[in-house]
């Protein structure tokens, strides 16, 4: 398989200056707020996600693939400036951003991986549900001016799996079987009683119980 080995990433803008950070089997990252550790793994995501629109022919050029994905991922975009090199185990993909995308290079014949990213707004069942009712009754635009893209790529990828029986730890932590499926634009739930339950209307506690014990392994199944 074609792993993320380390990750370099320099920016002048934001003071960042990560060397060769490298990447095992499990990684946590810890510290303060505002130094780095979620722009790392945004800019992770959204270079492989950039890299599958590339391959996926819907863009030209390879820069402007990568240009959608992060322009909609990072607030005043315009103003970043950020120098990134990726190592995988086969192949290398080196970018560059100055206020827009300027370099983004690749092997194209390899394949790589696809990084699963998911912020707090996706441990929340009413994001789901905003999310539905937005698709249906906005423009794309306006959809990604209320909803970043990584929320939208990982809520679509639980979506397309749907509806899914899956075991989830209760608030008892006690494993449960239950059903997860989509109705009226609603996100929903079945328990192993046979009641049905609207997830928003849970606890945020419960909701988060839910999708990581149990939601999150359908985006990697």
């Amino acid at each position: 398989m074609n792993d993320l080995k380390t990750f370099t990433l320099t920016s002048t803008c934001l003071g960042f200056n990560f060397q060769n950070i490298e990447f095992k089997n499990l990684n946590v990252f810890v510290g303060a707020n505002a130094t780095g550790k979620s722009f790392i793994f945004k800019t992770i995501f959204g270079i492989c996600e950039g890299i599958e629109l590339v391959k996926s022919g819907f863009f030209g050029e390879p820069t402007d693939a990568l240009q959608y994905i992060l322009k909609h991922t990072f607030d005043d975009f315009e103003k970043l400036d950020f120098k990134v090199h990726l190592k995988f185990t086969e192949g290398n993909c080196d970018v560059e951003v100055d206020g827009k995308v300027t370099q983004f290079d690749f092997d194209h014949h390899l394949k790589y991986p696809r990084i699963n990213y998911f912020s707090p707004n996706t441990r929340l069942f009413g994001n789901f549900d905003l999310y539905l009712t937005l698709k249906k009754n906005v423009s794309e635009e306006d959809l990604l001016k209320t909803i970043k893209i990584y929320d939208i790529i990982q809520i679509e990828k639980i979506l397309n799996k749907l509806p899914a029986d899956v075991k989830i730890l209760n608030l008892n932590n006690e494993e449960e079987d239950v059903k997860i499926y989509v109705k009226d634009n609603k996100m929903f739930m079945t328990r192993s009683n046979g009641t049905e339950v609207r997830l928003s209307s849970l606890s945020n506690g419960e909701q988060s119980l839910i999708m990581l014990s149990g939601i999150i392994s359908l985006t990697i199944s």
